[in-house]
């Protein structure tokens, strides 16, 4: 797959710095972990204790 318009890093910069108490961010991590900036996101947050999965929601 393609990020599409995620591929303007802009966007997400904007998505995340405006969220001021809470961010979800739902997607496919195998698509977006393709791409190097979106991988050190996904690195970021995983770190953090921050990951879930869908199977954690079933």
């Amino acid at each position: 797959g393609e990020i599409g318009f995620l591929k303007d890093y802009r966007r997400m910069n904007v998505a995340i710095t405006r969220a001021k108490e809470q961010l979800f961010v739902i997607g496919d991590s195998a698509t977006i972990g393709a791409d190097k900036f979106y991988s050190e996101f996904l690195t970021y947050v995983e770190q953090n204790g921050q990951y879930r999965t869908v199977w954690e929601f079933e």
